[in-house]
């Protein structure tokens, strides 16, 4: 059995330009279905990108659009064929709330990432692409690391990488791990293996928390907030963790009160979400993940210049979605 890690570094060589805070929140929107009152703005693009190789050996990933994506580089066939395949984080059927679509016929093969192999591998050939599949920058497809039941494959539903890997006994420990630090830090994502010492962490530190994955997703129990030490009770609340969005989206509740605590920051219509002076102090932002909660990095707070010396928040509406939804900046935690 193997270990897989996967270091994250900038792309330096993204077609796909400057990040803007309006277009991730936009791509959050349409991709979950999100009803908001709050959001105007452009279509965005996000994506994930890393790369693999053998066992506990690493390779660089690459981020591409400020940390909007990260590829991982994998082989498919014999021999195989290096593709660069960004993390949706889900494994539903190529047609998105944000528009993006493709489809086409479901094959199997052997598909490798570093030194492991995982045979009789259903792999998904696009044959019809939407524009916007099209004209994105950096990558060759996509690798779905949520649960099966956001598998629309058929008739028959497929297994996805990660559950073959842990099915087959191919990697030591049943888990995947993701370690989201910006641009060109230590980020990682680890399979079969939890790599406490490279997250800078002790392993009796960790915290775990059931996962209900009935809806498809890695969804757990986020019942607290914490601004400023002030806790909000958010009784019966859910979020998922979703490395296939950039930003947090909380409820309105919860988002005014962080906003509240920033001098000079205001809900933009214009902008589509919530900026602030980029000169502010910001607040101590906690979210619960199960009994344990996280403190937002100040370092992700920002999503990026929206003019006239304000900067859009990394943390905007959830609207009307039933659960919050915990994305790359809320992944690495101060």
């Amino acid at each position: 059995m193997s270990r897989i890690t996967l270091p994250i570094v900038r792309n330096t060589t993204s077609t796909l330009g400057p990040r803007t805070g309006a277009s991730a929140y936009a791509r959050a929107v349409r991709r979950f279905d999100i009803s908001t009152d709050t959001f105007v703005g452009r279509q965005g693009q996000v994506f994930k990108k890393g790369t693999a190789d053998g066992e506990e050996s690493e390779v660089p990933a690459d981020s591409i659009q400020n940390d909007l994506e990260y590829v991982v580089q994998v082989k498919i066939g014999t021999p195989g064929v290096t593709l660069n395949l960004f993390d949706k984080s889900d494994t539903r059927n190529i047609s998105y709330g944000d528009g993006s679509s493709a489809s086409g016929n479901v094959y199997t093969d052997a598909v490798t990432v570093g030194d492991v192999t995982i045979p009789n591998q259903a792999v998904e050939l696009a044959e019809n692409l939407s524009s916007s599949f099209q004209q994105d920058g950096g990558s060759d497809g996509l690798l779905g690391l949520a649960w099966p039941a956001l598998n629309t494959v058929t008739p028959k539903a497929q297994a996805t990488p990660v559950q073959n890997m842990i099915e087959q006994g191919i990697i030591d420990l049943p888990l995947f791990t993701a370690n989201l630090d910006k641009g060109d830090s230590n980020g990682f994502y680890t399979f079969g293996v939890i790599d406490a010492a490279k997250a800078g962490v002790n392993e009796v530190d960790i915290k775990y928390t059931a996962v209900d994955n009935s809806q498809g997703f890695w969804m757990f129990p986020s019942t607290k907030a914490i601004i400023n030490g002030q806790s909000i009770d958010l009784f019966g609340n859910t979020a998922i963790a979703d490395t296939g969005t950039t930003l947090a989206l909380v409820s309105d509740s919860v988002v005014a009160a962080i906003y509240a605590a920033i001098p000079g920051a205001k809900l933009d219509h214009l902008q589509g979400g919530y900026v602030y002076p980029a000169d502010a102090t910001l607040p101590d932002v906690e979210f619960a993940v199960g009994d344990a909660t996280f403190k937002v990095n100040p370092a992700d707070f920002s999503l990026g210049d929206a003019g006239n010396g304000m900067l859009f928040g990394g943390i905007q509406s959830r609207g009307g979605n039933p659960f919050d939804i915990l994305g790359d900046g809320e992944q690495s935690p101060e």
